[in-house]
């Protein structure tokens, strides 16, 4: 592969870091805050009944103590509560409350309103062209992962 086109794709990959919406900052939730919230948002909308802080670290790749303490500030803060389950009194969901869900709105609504703004300035056509060939893209860095878990026996390093 010629380099300039692999330099060009980390370009890329650099301005699609960038180039997020800001529509994010609350000055009462810090960064990591804020996004722990909207995982839990997202996983009530993929139809978890139930959200277990195993089920966040699953999604956010912190580890349970990082976790635990974020939450404890969510539910200081009064973004979130905890609840003992009514499946498995073991483990303690983690629920959104108004508040929270009422952040996790106002964000979505956000950033459905820029994205629109985006596409819209793009074209149909060529998101259609750029939804296909991204998903290329993904399809293929799935794949290539999946062959160096196996190349390193199971681990990700």
């Amino acid at each position: 592969m010629n380099d300039s086109v692999v330099e060009e794709f980390y370009r890329l990959l650099h301005r699609i870091h960038q180039c997020r919406p800001n529509v994010s900052k609350h000055s009462e939730l810090a960064n990591v805050e804020f996004f722990m919230l909207m995982e839990i948002s997202l996983l009530k909308e993929q139809g978890y009944d139930e959200i277990t802080l195993g089920d966040i670290i699953k999604c956010t790749d912190m580890t349970m103590s990082a976790a635990s303490k974020k939450i404890t500030i969510l539910e200081n803060k009064g973004y979130v509560s905890r609840q003992v389950s009514a499946k498995d009194k073991r483990n303690v969901n983690i629920i959104l409350t108004d508040k929270g869900k009422s952040i996790c709105a106002e964000d979505k609504r956000k950033k459905h309103e820029w994205v629109t703004r985006v596409l819209s300035k793009m074209g149909e056509e060529d998101s259609r062209k750029m939804f296909e060939l991204v998903n290329k893209l993904f399809d293929i860095i799935e794949e290539e992962e999946a062959g160096m878990r196996n190349y390193n026996g199971g681990r990700n390093d």
